[in-house]
């Protein structure tokens, strides 16, 4: 009895760290990676966020002292983003992740492609095309902000009505 509940848990720690995944398939997961440029595409990522960040901060209607303020900020925020979001601190999640959701065949499918002369154009094109789509929702969220504003307060209306003006009874009126 003691010999299965230990079992069960080194079973249930093993898939919570990413050894759940079959090391043959693991193999291949890697080495779909590798053929995708993962690390790469993660760190254009980052970069893309870290953008956006300063892109907001450029916006911001504040004085050159509070700018200062906001850039050392946005400049522990990118350490963070660069530590947590790095390709070694994912690469075991997101392996986990292909392994549900693509089998050994479509893995290695995906790895041959990625290999080939269109695959290798997509890994090299795909960042400028995310860069290029997020400018593009970037400009329509500018033309449909005042909307989403406008959504957001009736909501705040709704959800919170202002107090409803004391219903005062006319006076009697005198002889």
């Amino acid at each position: 009895m003691k010999v299965r509940l230990f079992a069960a848990i080194a079973l249930s720690l093993a898939s919570l760290n990413g050894l759940a995944i079959e090391p043959a398939k693991r193999q291949s997961i890697d080495a779909m990676f590798e053929a995708a440029d993962m690390p790469a595409l993660m760190e254009n990522a980052q970069g893309t966020v870290a953008g956006l960040f300063k892109q907001q901060a450029a916006q911001l209607d504040i004085s050159d002292q509070q700018r200062q303020v906001v850039e050392k900020y946005f400049a522990r925020l990118s350490v963070l983003l660069k530590e947590e979001l790095s390709w070694a601190a994912l690469k075991d999640a997101l392996a986990e992740v292909y392994d549900q959701a693509y089998t050994q065949d479509e893995i290695d499918g995906l790895t041959a492609f990625y290999r080939t002369p269109v695959g290798r154009k997509l890994v090299e094109k795909t960042p400028a095309l995310v860069g290029a789509s997020q400018a593009i929702m970037q400009e329509k969220m500018k033309s449909i902000l005042p909307r989403i504003q406008q959504i957001s307060a009736d909501m705040a209306q709704e959800l919170h009505p202002p107090p409803a003006a004391a219903v005062s009874a006319p006076l009697p009126s005198r002889p």
